[in-house]
């Protein structure tokens, strides 16, 4: 799922489906997929894991963003 990484920031090769699917688990990432990796921590990380995950599973990979 992850394209690619630069500084503290991750692009996830997301759907607008599957950001708004993060979105409502209060995980916000900006339509394109990049996401702040800067708030990750070992208290989260399992739960962001498991977000991103149940979105896949949920709405399928489909048509994921191409960066």
């Amino acid at each position: 799922v992850c394209a690619c990484v630069c500084v503290i920031f991750a692009c996830l090769s997301l759907s607008e489906d599957h950001v708004a699917f993060l979105i409502k688990r209060h995980i916000y990432l900006l339509n394109n997929g990049r996401v702040s990796m800067a708030g990750v921590n070992e208290h989260n990380v399992e739960y962001l894991a498991a977000s991103i995950n149940d979105a896949i599973a949920e709405l399928g990979s489909g048509e994921m963003a191409h960066l």
